[in-house]
């Protein structure tokens, strides 16, 4: 088995690179990011046990995080060669749940990112400037139809976010019968 170190705030993995190795932390702690509107948004730590770089060969694409350590990182190196190989000489069906897997956490990952991005642009703001209640003396001026479209955008709001957790609820729920028998 190959290993090797990365040292605490070393980049292990750039997002948008190709990806040339997997790696399978054996000790220490790494951040993954995710690059939003210019921003790197942490979206998860990873610890012992987790694999890096696993959708970009599943997927055979670009990275879609980056990931840098936290501390400092021991982990073994897997070639890309070798990763494929290894895929390839499974059988039909494993390979194609696995790929099927990694299509799906890439697209929950880009949500997750969004969402966290959006949550921490409204940390420190005082969003009650943005309630009807606080707007209620200019809006009385308003016509109706504007009242109605800024507590339309309100509900909106709320009602996406509701159904994102919701959503997740329950694809948690589906996904949570996959462990099952590992």
């Amino acid at each position: 088995m190959d290993t090797t170190v990365f040292k605490k705030g070393e980049p292990i993995a750039q997002e948008g690179h190709f990806t040339y190795y997997v790696y399978r932390i054996l000790e220490g702690e790494a951040q993954l990011l995710k690059n939003i509107n210019g921003r790197e948004v942490p979206i998860l730590k990873l610890g012992k046990g987790a694999v890096i770089g696993k959708l970009s060969c599943l997927e055979e694409k670009r990275r879609l995080a980056s990931t840098i350590a936290i501390t400092d990182v021991k982990a073994e190196v897997i070639s890309k060669e070798e990763f494929i190989k290894t895929l390839n000489e499974l059988p039909t069906e494993i390979h194609s749940s696995m790929r099927e897997l990694a299509f799906l956490l890439s697209g929950l990952s880009s949500v997750v990112g969004q969402l966290i991005y959006y949550r921490n642009s409204m940390e420190g703001k005082d969003l009650s400037t943005l309630s009807l209640k606080s707007v209620s003396g200019q809006l009385d001026k308003a016509p109706e139809s504007i009242k109605m479209v800024y507590k339309s955008l309100i509900d909106d709001i709320i009602n996406n976010y509701a159904k994102c957790g919701e959503t997740l609820n329950e694809i948690l729920r589906k996904l949570d019968g996959l462990k099952e028998g590992i």
